[in-house]
């Protein structure tokens, strides 16, 4: 039967009990018992205290390393720490892939509700380029939507977006790191991200990234806007070019694999910007790509960029519901087809959790959708006002084909153009019909109702004087506009200022009598001295005027979990201490034969027990 520590302890007290009484003689002074009797007692005693030493030292290595089952219960409970360590990786994806869908669906939703706003600044934006006889292309388009401010945000939208998949992979290195630093528990423990009956495995490096993706890019279909921040290119001796409305071009080569935009320079030496760029054709992209309004657009899809080891980056694109095209590290030629994409846990040889990568990349396919969606109908209401502008023969502000229609009304650029031009029509005749009834004079206004309030002389882009002493606050659509008392404003982008009337200060004009009131539509290097300023009936030195734009959303730094559990090092140290103490107590028990001091003994003796039964103790109070 195997003894438990409680039965080495009672051996122990009871091999000390029976110990003590043949060392008490020596304990005595020397001069109470003689010579003779010291040496005949001290023969017996010397092999039966180094038995005892040796013995019960020879019985604690058999019971802690040989016959006790304590490597079979530190196995066990590696197994169990492997077991939570799975169970915390898969619960960790799992509940923030669901978070993120939840946050994805919510986003798409909430960018409906922004279809009017862009509409609104795409109209604007053409009164600005707007020229006389030129006709409307997507590629007007596409500079449109770009002055418009839609392209800039939309990069900020989709790269806060990103950041949440992101953060939630990165899991995946943090973890394996752990493993690698404690592999006397986890080297079992195994990663992996699969396709088809294809498994991806590395111990030392994994991340995954969900981004925009160009796959395949066809010739006459490679146009994109891009965002400086990240690209992954598939192919070899890459390079893009630029697009600007003035026609002229720079090219930007690219190495395979990642490339980092904010540092890229072009060929003669100019530094990477957001903008629109031609892609290489017959090579697949993923990263900080924004689809865009253009005769030659590249179809933008979502993806999910897999780093296997460090700068091995594969590619998973999302070509069509459920269903990827794999691009290998090593073979960037068009991918197979597969219907599934998961990253394996693997806890033992036949114990594994699945985590589904599809579904997130379907809802991250839906937020595309919904940028592409607000993309087309901006693109539309501009179209709209522009065949306007045409057939007026001139360009206005007020003109707003998309306040003629809902924003989630289905209508081509023509079915815009007539409907805003039969209620425009039909406005004519209400303000006709109307008369004196919709006239300045009729309404009351006072200076401290008005949010901002300007006095200042205003100038036309030739710097010719409109109104001196102008009393008029300002409003616009595409672009932050500020004004102070302390140098010259100059406008920059298309705004209206609705001119109240003229005075001397804020402080002195009558604005009970509106009959001189007028809107007056601004453009581009219109300016305004300004002399004064009132901000919600505050007199101030400067106001800024902030239009609608995405922000970068709170980036958050959450927990990865501990460093994992190991039952590999206290039990060493807890060794090596025992073993030291018992060269000690061999070490004193020599002294003893050799000098025959009883001390000596006693404390062979000590060391001897505590080499046995108390190291641990030791151990945890240093």
């Amino acid at each position: 039967m195997k003894l438990t520590k409680l039965h080495l302890i009672l051996t122990c007290i009871l091999a000390v009990a029976l110990v003590a009484p043949a060392a008490a003689p020596f304990i005595t002074d020397d001069n109470e018992q003689p010579i003779e009797q010291q040496a005949l007692a001290a023969g017996p005693l010397l092999p039966f205290s180094l038995g005892f030493i040796a013995g019960f030292s020879l019985a604690w290595y058999l019971y802690e390393y040989k016959d006790s089952g304590i490597a079979g219960e530190t196995e066990e409970l590696r197994s169990q720490a492997r077991s939570y360590e799975a169970d915390i990786i898969n619960t960790i994806l799992t509940r923030d892939i669901g978070s993120i869908l939840r946050s994805i669906d919510g986003f798409a939703d909430i960018w409906e509700f922004t279809y009017a706003h862009w509409m609104r600044a795409a109209e604007l934006a053409a009164v600005e380029l707007w020229a006389q006889n030129v006709d409307y292309t997507d590629d007007v388009g596409s500079n449109v939507l770009d002055q418009s401010g839609l392209m800039l945000n939309l990069a900020q939208f989709f790269e806060n977006i990103e950041y949440g998949p992101d953060s939630s992979y990165a899991l995946l290195a943090d973890r394996l790191a752990m493993w690698k630093s404690n592999q006397a528990t986890y080297s079992p423990m195994s990663l992996s991200v699969k396709y088809g009956s294809t498994a991806l495995t590395n111990s030392d490096y994994m991340d995954i990234h969900v981004c925009n993706a160009a796959y395949n890019v066809a010739n006459g279909k490679n146009t994109v806007w891009l965002d400086n921040r990240d690209l992954w290119v598939y192919g070899q001796n890459c390079s893009i070019t630029s697009i600007s409305s003035n026609g002229s071009s720079i090219t930007y080569n690219l190495q395979k694999g990642f490339n980092d935009l904010s540092t890229l320079r072009s060929t003669g030496g100019k530094l990477f910007e957001s903008g629109y760029y031609n892609l290489q054709t017959g090579i697949s992209y993923a990263g900080s790509i924004v689809p865009c309004i253009s005769s030659t657009s590249a179809d933008v899809i979502t993806s999910a960029v897999i780093e296997i080891g460090k700068n091995n980056y594969s590619l998973a694109a999302y070509t069509s519901a459920n269903q990827i095209n794999y691009i290998t590290s090593t073979n960037y030629s068009s991918g197979n087809q597969y219907n599934s994409l998961d990253v394996i846990i693997t806890q033992d040889d036949a114990t594994h959790y699945t985590v589904d990568m599809l579904e997130l990349l379907e809802g991250y396919s839906n937020m595309i959708a919904a940028a592409k969606t607000s993309l087309e109908k901006s693109n539309i209401a501009a179209a709209a006002a522009w065949d306007i502008f045409n057939r007026a023969g001139s360009a206005s502000a007020l003109v707003s084909p998309s306040s003629y229609a809902p924003p989630n009304a289905n209508l081509t650029a023509e079915e815009l153009t007539i409907l805003s031009s039969m209620a425009m029509l039909q406005l004519a005749e209400y303000t006709t019909a109307a008369g004196d009834m919709l006239k300045p004079e009729n309404y009351k206004i006072s200076p401290t109702s008005l949010d901002v309030l300007i006095l200042g002389d205003i100038y036309d882009a030739g710097g010719r004087l409109l109104y001196e002493n102008a009393v008029f606050s300002p409003y616009v659509w595409l672009r932050d506009q500020s004004f102070t008392t302390t140098s010259n404003s100059k406008l920059n982008q298309t705004a209206m200022l609705a001119v109240w009337g003229t005075s001397e200060t804020l402080t002195s004009i009558d604005m009970s009598d509106l009959s001189k009131a007028t809107l007056l539509t601004v453009s581009n290097d219109y300016s305004i001295d300004t002399k004064e300023i009132l901000k919600a009936g505050k007199s101030v030195d400067n106001v800024t005027l902030e239009v609608f734009s995405i922000g970068q959303w709170h980036e958050y730094e959450d927990s990865r979990g501990s460093g994992g559990w190991d039952f590999s090092e206290i039990k060493d140290v807890n060794q090596l201490v025992a073993i030291l103490f018992i060269i000690v107590a061999v070490i004193c028990a020599v002294l003893y034969f050799k000098e025959e001091d009883p001390i000596m003994l006693i404390l062979a003796i000590a060391f001897a027990l505590i080499g046995i039964f108390g190291t641990s103790l030791i151990v945890g109070w240093l």
